[in-house]
């Protein structure tokens, strides 16, 4: 009677040898991560839960670190604290009423303001309005505004405000070879929003709008009357002391 030999063959199969050392190195990394290993032949599912759960946390811990950091590097940036005392300028362009925004009317405009609390201010400007005009008549104005600002903070470093208040304006108007200077005041107003991109320093968008009434029978054609809203959309930056 002839001996039977019980040794498997397939151990000596090189794929199913190939297969053994991926789940002995499966099993390795797993062991790494923390979790149960599983059998790719066995259909644990306890072990695909605990494996799941475990990946989840570990991602969950990963995405807490992220977030802190982001809010970390939000708060190194945050507006000083009130009351303080700040400068700042503006620069952009203009357009009166029935008109269009053009590069060649710019605006220019240096204020200086005192933040009492997080949500109220106090500012006072010169304006710019620069020259604007045709061949028949062109004017010069310029002025200075007083206004109050209300603030509303949507995070520590990013405001939205609005602000109303009052334009002293001068004019020196040229129409057909005539010319006279005038001067008046009228209210304006105006929303923006400010970015501080350090403790001290922010980045503004604004846009207000004046009024200005220009009334002199003496100045011919449409220079005799002159009732003008004047839109300025402006970018600049404040400091705060």
């Amino acid at each position: 009677m002839k001996k039977c030999n019980n040794t498997n063959s397939g151990t000596n199969n090189p794929k199913v040898r190939s297969e053994e050392m991926n789940d002995a190195e499966s099993i390795i990394f797993l062991q790494k991560l923390g979790a149960e290993p599983v059998s790719r032949f066995g259909g644990n599912h306890s072990g695909r839960n605990r494996l799941m759960r475990s990946t989840m946390k570990k991602m969950l811990i990963v995405c807490a670190a992220s977030s802190g950091a982001v809010f970390a590097t939000s708060s190194a940036m945050a507006a000083p604290e009130a009351p303080n005392l700040y400068v700042g300028a503006n620069y952009g362009v203009y357009k009166d009423r029935g008109g269009d925004f053009d590069e060649d009317d710019d605006f220019k405009e240096f204020l200086v303001g005192l933040q009492f609390n997080s949500f109220l201010a106090v500012e006072g400007s010169y304006l710019d309005f620069g020259s604007f005009g045709g061949d028949v008549g062109k004017a010069d104005i310029d002025g200075y505004d007083l206004a109050i600002v209300g603030r509303l903070p949507v995070t520590d470093s990013f405001s939205l405000f609005a602000k109303a208040g009052q334009l002293f304006w001068d004019a020196d108007v040229r129409v057909a070879g005539l010319k006279d200077s005038y001067d008046g005041d009228e209210p304006f107003f105006g929303v923006g929003a400010d970015f501080y991109v350090t403790n001290n320093l922010a980045v503004v968008l604004e846009y207000d709008r004046y009024k200005i009434d220009l009334e002199d029978s003496n100045l011919p054609g449409p220079g005799s009357n002159f009732e003008g809203d004047m839109d300025t959309f402006k970018v600049g930056a404040r400091l705060a002391f």
